[in-house]
């Protein structure tokens, strides 16, 4: 690493931890609409954000520093106890007996305003830090991408089969299934105080079968209909739709021709061929680069353990490098995640296989 970048790193670290230990929780009256909501999580039945329901937002903020329910109402704040029994049976709220007082205290991480701007500061750092060192390695990627002609679906195989798919392994960062369990879900659900001046965008996976999403895409193919390609491609763990009515439909959709051929992309993992490779070089990279901030970020910003620290700051540092290969021109957002009227055959440039 460039001797210059790890001294400003450093220097990050030690400034931010300095405030993060200084600053209060304050928080003013804001809306959970103006929050950045994150959800790494799977679930069965509820989604951690069905547990949030009436002022229940106003409580869980009211609690990110442990207090009573007397505190609570005293700060005017109502809260029926069917609300904070929901909460806790979600995993949103734990209690504890503190010198005989009950105290409510919030499991999910609600960040300030003081302590976005910090973490975002360091991820955006970390992120300069880490193009620097695999530059080469993003642009090798990219133009075999092209080479196999998915110049369209460049955008999404950076950002979804790269920056958020390869990453969560065994050997590098958790999977949702095999974190924290609370009950209903799994995983991690938290919110930094502002919202990104980007475009915010996720991936969608249905077994094999993934496509990337925003907030501005106007095309959707039904969970029902993405989990029957699923289970069609997982029966033959092959490039092809064998359902000849399943593939009509979806031959209007860009994802494979009338006969049920694949048109999108096919990364095969764990194959050793130059995707895979360059795809797992980098995601080590990725990986190592926030193990390293792992544990300093847990007890500056008082995250639950290792493993959500871990998810978050990775999730902070993944959007920053996306932002900038966007604006270095290496990566560019398809207009169907725009929200221009492309029709439905471009929703293919967005959609990808792994088997």
């Amino acid at each position: 690493m460039n001797s210059k970048i790890l001294l400003l790193l450093v220097s990050l670290f030690a400034s931010v931890g300095m405030q993060a230990q200084t600053t209060g929780l304050e928080q003013t009256n804001r809306s959970m609409e103006e929050y950045d909501i994150s959800a790494f999580c799977s679930y069965s039945s509820w989604h951690p954000s069905q547990y949030i329901l009436d002022n229940s937002w106003e409580i869980l903020r009211y609690f990110r520093t442990p207090a009573t329910l007397h505190n609570l109402k005293s700060a005017g704040i109502d809260a029926h106890n069917s609300q904070i029994r929901l909460l806790r049976v979600g995993g949103l709220l734990s209690c504890s007996m503190v010198n005989d007082s009950v105290l409510y205290h919030t499991v999910m991480p609600i960040f300030s305003e003081v302590q976005t701007n910090d973490i975002r500061h360091v991820s955006k750092a970390m992120a300069d830090s880490v193009f620097a060192a695999n530059k080469k390695d993003f642009n090798s990627l990219i133009k075999l991408f092209k080479k196999k002609g998915w110049k369209n679906q460049t955008y999404s195989l950076v950002f979804a089969a790269l920056l958020d798919k390869y990453i969560w392994d065994d050997t590098r960062i958790k999977k949702q299934k095999d974190m924290t369990d609370h009950g209903t879900w799994s995983g991690v659900y938290w919110a930094m105080y502002s919202k990104r001046p980007e475009m915010k965008c996720g991936t969608n996976s249905y077994g094999p079968v993934n496509y990337n999403w925003s907030d501005s895409l106007g095309y959707w193919i039904s969970d029902s209909k993405m989990i029957r390609v699923a289970n069609d491609i997982k029966a033959s763990q092959k490039p092809v739709i064998t359902d000849s009515e399943l593939a009509k439909d979806l031959s209007q959709w860009g994802i494979c021709n009338a006969d049920g051929s694949i048109i999108v992309p096919v990364i095969y993992r764990g194959s050793g061929d130059d995707v895979d490779n360059l795809c797992n070089k980098i995601s080590d990279n990725l990986c190592a680069a926030v193990k390293a901030k792992a544990d300093w970020f847990m007890r500056t910003f008082d995250i639950a353990n290792k493993d959500e620290a871990e998810v978050i700051l990775y999730h902070e540092m993944m959007y920053d490098l996306l932002a900038m290969l966007e604006s270095k021109g290496i990566v560019e957002k398809p207009a169907i995640l725009l929200g221009e009227e492309t029709g439905t055959i471009h929703f293919g440039d967005i959609v990808f296989i792994i088997l």
